[in-house]
């Protein structure tokens, strides 16, 4: 029954933003120590206050954090057991492994419902290759046919090429490089000349193809050209700046691990403030920052969890025979609180979700009487 209770509050707490105030929670990958405890995952409202605790257990010099919405889990990934951790996103509990076995596996990212995960120093003589899973943890195999050592960057450009910095060491200068569509190298993209020790990319939304690099060892954040060249620095004073965020306003929120702090800029690269400060409540070494958006239900709703929906699980979707001429419209949206259908209720069937990807939905729909009826069911094809 609590379990129950828990599903249900946290599908309420996705609906769309068309209909409610948005709200979003920051969630920070605290590298401790680096290689020695304490590791942690801190989690903050959208003022950067509130922080609490979300996930302590099974961690080991953690990298990056990516939530799978619809099967309501975190992901960690994990440098020093080469482990991919998963969590109940709700709670933070630790679940299992989503993956073992990696070579150090530091940034992770989903493109195509595939994740993508980088390798800091793959297991024996194997090169650290892009690996992908699907979101259900099986391996996919390698994306990329050469290694990129110390990879700790990933991002696309616009035509599908993929990009993974390496950060470097002593004996292997920092580098970013680029692979086309199929995995297949072409080549050094920014080269070690330009770089002192990258760790984030990413392309500017604006779509011009300049590339963005936070520099670690600089403590600048660079930008380049479509072809690879040094245009200017975009930020400048940092401390060790490694795990960057993006706010739907544009603005910037970027870790600052010499410091301790999550920094707050706009999209022009302007400081605005240390949204995050040292210590607060237990933040040292910052290297992963997240953004999670969340549309809290609107009190004003009078909102009730009625079974009108039969099934519960399937593709195809009713509403019973007694509730028909009861409602007046509906929505449904997906486990990230996107808005899949909207419509005028005039037939049983309420939806045919056979175009859809599986996994949870909520659907939300408004009685004649001014109620609100809330019911979630999963698409299973």
């Amino acid at each position: 029954m609590k379990n129950m209770y828990l599903i249900y509050s946290f599908f309420l707490l996705l609906l769309s933003s068309a209909l409610f105030s948005q709200n979003y929670e920051i969630y920070v990958c605290d590298a401790g120590n680096f290689n020695n405890p304490p590791w942690q995952i801190l989690r903050y409202d959208s003022s950067g206050q509130n922080g609490t605790v979300y996930i302590d257990e099974e961690l080991a010099w953690p990298q990056d954090i990516v939530f799978l919405e619809g099967k309501n889990e975190t992901l960690i990934s994990n440098l020093n057991t080469g482990r991919i951790t998963r969590y109940n996103a709700t709670t933070g509990d630790y679940i299992d492994n989503f993956a073992t076995g990696l070579g150090g596996p530091t940034r992770m990212k989903i493109r195509n419902d595939t994740l993508f995960v980088c390798q800091w120093n793959a297991p024996g003589a194997t090169p650290e290759h892009v690996a992908m899973f699907d979101l259900d943890g099986n391996s996919l195999g390698n994306f990329t046919t050469s290694g990129v050592v110390f990879g700790i960057g990933i991002d696309w450009d616009g035509d599908g090429n993929l990009y993974v910095s390496s950060y470097g060491q002593p004996n292997s200068p920092p580098f970013v490089r680029k692979f086309n569509t199929q995995g297949i190298s072409q080549g050094d993209f920014i080269t070690n000349a330009d770089l002192a020790g990258p760790t984030n990319i990413w392309f500017d939304p604006s779509d011009n193809g300049d590339l963005l690099v936070v520099d670690y060892n600089a403590g600048i954040i660079k930008r380049f050209d479509s072809n690879g060249d040094f245009m200017s620095n975009f930020i400048t004073g940092l401390s060790q700046p490694e795990g960057v965020a993006f706010l739907t306003n544009g603005n910037i929120l970027i870790g600052n691990g010499g410091t301790g702090t999550i920094k707050l800029y706009t999209s022009d690269g302007t400081f605005i403030s240390n949204i995050i400060t040292s210590g607060n409540p237990s933040l040292i070494q910052p290297n992963c920052v997240i953004i999670r958006e969340i549309s809290p239900v609107s009190v004003s709703d009078p909102i009730e969890q009625v079974d009108y929906i039969f099934p519960s699980i399937g593709v195809e979707f009713f509403v019973k025979e007694k509730m028909i001429l009861k409602i007046q419209s509906y929505e449904i949206y997906n486990a990230s609180g996107g808005l899949v259908l909207k419509n005028d209720f005039s037939k049983s069937r309420i939806w045919d979700a056979s175009n859809v990807a599986e996994g949870m939905y909520l659907i939300r729909s408004k009685m004649k009487d001014g109620k609100i009826l809330l019911q979630k069911v999963m698409v299973k094809k």
